[in-house]
C-alpha cells in the first residue's frame, strides 16, 4: 500500500481494511510473506500511513482473525494500540469436514464463544465503544429484531471484493471452505479492470 495505491484509492473512493492477528508473535504465527518472513513490520507500516492524515478516511479497519491460542485481552488491547475506525473480528475457515481448532463434538466446549466473550465484555463494558466492532454490532442488531450489516452474521447480499495478496479478485472469503475455487470471479487486477 504505497503512495500510487493510495492516491488511487482517494480517487475511486476504495476504502480498505487491513489484516492484523495481534503483535508481532501472534500475527506472524499465519500471516507470512512468499518468502516466508513475517509481515508484521510491513503491516505495521501501512498501517502507520493509513492512521495518519488524510488517509484515514481510506481505512475501513482491521480485520483480525480469532486464534483461540491467544490470550483474548491481549490480542485486542493492542490491536486497539493503532487507533482504528473499526475491527472486524473473523471465525477461521472451516467446515464439517475440516473443523477449526478445538472444535469437539462436546456442545459443551465453545472455544471461539470463551474468547469472543472476552474480547465483547472489554468492548461493551468500555465507558464509551473506543472502537466500531461490526461482528458484534451484527449480533446485537439481529438480537434486538434488526438486521446484520455483517456477511458472516445473518443474511444479506455480499457488499465487498477480496483483492489477494496475488491480485486475484475473489468474493467472500467465506465462500473458500465450500469447495476449491468458489470465490474465484475469474478476474485479477493485472488483466481486468476493478470495474
Amino acid at each position: 500500500v504505497d503512495h500510487p495505491v493510495l492516491e488511487l484509492c482517494h480517487t475511486h473512493r476504495i476504502r480498505l481494511r487491513i489484516s492484523l492477528d495481534g503483535d508481532r508473535a501472534v500475527h506472524d504465527l499465519h500471516r507470512r510473506s512468499p518468502g516466508g518472513a513475517g509481515s508484521y513490520d510491513t503491516v505495521a507500516r501501512v498501517l502507520a500511513r493509513l492512521g495518519a492524515g488524510r488517509h484515514r478516511s481510506l481505512w475501513a479497519g482491521l480485520l483480525c482473525t480469532v486464534d483461540i491460542t491467544t490470550d483474548p485481552a491481549a490480542v485486542y488491547r493492542h490491536l486497539l494500540s493503532f487507533h482504528p475506525p473499526a475491527i472486524d473480528l473473523l471465525l477461521p475457515l472451516a467446515n464439517w469436514g475440516r473443523p477449526p481448532l478445538g472444535r469437539t463434538d462436546d456442545p459443551g466446549q465453545v472455544p471461539y464463544a470463551d474468547w469472543l466473550r472476552v474480547v465483547f465484555d472489554l468492548w461493551y463494558h468500555a465507558p464509551a465503544q473506543p472502537v466500531r466492532m461490526p461482528f458484534f454490532e451484527g449480533i446485537v442488531d439481529l438480537l434486538l429484531g434488526g438486521s446484520s450489516g455483517v456477511e458472516s452474521v445473518g443474511g444479506g447480499p455480499a457488499r465487498m471484493v477480496v483483492i489477494e495478496t496475488d491480485g486475484t479478485l475473489t468474493q467472500s472469503d467465506l465462500l473458500k471452505t465450500a469447495y476449491p475455487g468458489a470465490p474465484w470471479t475469474g478476474g485479477d487486477l493485472r488483466h481486468h479492470a476493478l470495474d
